[in-house]
């Protein structure tokens, strides 16, 4: 077969364009196998994981175009390692380390999407949710003008405190070894007998309990409220389990199926209960010296807002204020995306020089173990390093359908399982029976 010189140009100058376009190719086009968990994901569209997203997929049992919602709940569940998640449901991140931990490890080759889950991990939601705190993460980091808004909540403050730390555990019951009592150091005559003296162990015993937080809507509702219902519970019911936990980590009383919080510890260091009194200034400096003498220094403070109020409001006999205190200075609300505040988890002052964190949360109605009056509170003061949440399980939310089937309506539901473990007990004092 014979080519003229203007075909044989011709195809050169195709399969050089084929040849070239084949290369483009190779390069720019991302292996399926590296795709996270294989999904056809546009990897060039920058995106945020979006818990929304996620609950409509949950619900429909289709994860259809919320490829990467399924990866990044696959990551969190599989980096984090907790428990295999039941259908129709999915784990998200509770705070904003692990979420950083997730797509830091995560195997997402595109540089758009990590950035935008690196920005959804670090968003100011964290501020305007009260910290890093359990649930942080989860609530959407971005509102619209037809959004709720939301009431006015206390920060998670237990989280936040300076020290406090988040451990993974294995098992519903779990065992703390600790050296009570240190050997005795002895002396001996030259030649003497030298007697063993031998140190005293103790074991804490944390038994893991559960949380939750349940909903139940009209499938009507759901489709036609204005603004949309699933925005609502995308931004407040991680921030109703937060909260729930905190307020567990500072009351709670152990009995039935709550957990042991810093007001009912068991072997902290004990405080004298003021039985309905106004404090002294001379209190504050006791709980102080209560903690140095069990060889710790303090590092934080935990109050409500009422008790703060009358501490700072102290005065001698010629009306001058007792305490050196800024704690009364207003805390600087930082916003979130859009208008949306609440109480921060950060200290809005210092009280004899230690940070002060406040929550609505602490009540102000019991009478603690005074027997005379029933509006008191009570004033916490610790050093936190020595105070650990143990996460049996993260937050999983659950979306069903079929819960109401006969009255047409979907359920959603998270939980997740922890407990709080003092590590030294006496690194914590409390003062019961505040009142203002």
């Amino acid at each position: 077969m014979e080519l003229t010189t203007e075909q044989l140009e011709s195809l050169v100058t195709a399969a050089a364009q084929n040849g070239a376009e084949a290369a483009i190719r190779a390069v720019n086009t991302v292996n399926p196998a590296e795709r996270p968990g294989g999904a056809n994901i546009n990897l060039r569209r920058p995106v945020k994981p979006s818990i929304g997203r996620a609950m409509r997929a949950a619900w429909r049992d289709n994860w259809k175009g919320c490829e990467l919602e399924r990866d990044f709940a696959q990551a969190t569940r599989s980096i984090v390692d907790w428990p295999e998640a039941e259908p129709n449901s999915f784990v998200w991140p509770t705070s904003q380390a692990e979420a950083l931990r997730v797509v830091e490890e995560a195997d997402i080759p595109a540089e758009s999407p990590m950035m935008a889950v690196r920005a959804m991990a670090e968003s100011s939601i964290t501020v305007s949710y009260g910290g890093a705190s359990g649930g942080g993460a989860l609530t959407a980091p971005q509102y619209l003008p037809d959004e709720f808004v939301l009431s006015l909540q206390p920060g998670a403050i237990f989280r936040a405190l300076p020290g406090v730390d988040a451990i993974p555990v294995s098992f519903q019951t779990v065992l703390i070894p600790r050296e009570s009592a240190k050997a005795t150091f002895s002396m001996a005559a030259e030649a003497g007998l030298l007697s063993a003296a031998d140190p005293t162990f103790a074991s804490q015993s944390i038994t893991i309990k559960k949380g939750y937080a349940y909903r139940q809507y009209s499938n009507e509702l759901l489709a036609d409220a204005n603004p949309a219902l699933d925005r609502y519970l995308t931004q407040t019911i991680a921030r109703d389990v937060a909260l729930g936990w905190d307020l567990q980590h500072l009351e709670g009383t152990g009995g039935g199926n709550n957990t042991y919080g810093l007001l009912h510890y068991s072997g902290i260091t004990t405080a004298t209960d003021l039985d309905g009194a106004t404090p002294k200034a001379d209190d504050f400096y006791d709980l102080v010296y209560a903690v140095r003498a069990a060889n710790c220094e303090p590092n934080a403070w935990v109050a409500h807002p009422r008790t703060l109020n009358t501490i700072a409001k102290l005065k001698d006999a010629t009306g001058r204020y007792l305490l050196n205190t800024d704690a009364l200075q207003p805390p600087v609300l930082l916003p979130g995306a859009g208008a949306s505040f609440t109480y921060p988890a950060y200290p809005v002052g210092r009280l004899l020089g230690l940070p002060v964190f406040l929550s609505a949360q602490i009540s102000i109605t019991t009478a603690n173990t005074s027997a005379t009056v029933s509006d008191c509170s009570w004033v916490g003061l610790g050093n936190f390093a020595f105070a650990r949440i143990l996460e049996r399980q993260g937050v999983e939310i659950m979306v069903s359908p079929h819960v109401a089937f006969t009255t047409d309506q979907t359920a959603i539901r998270a939980t997740s399982r922890r407990a709080l473990a003092l590590t030294q007990p006496t690194a914590f004092t409390v003062l019961k029976g505040v009142r203002a």
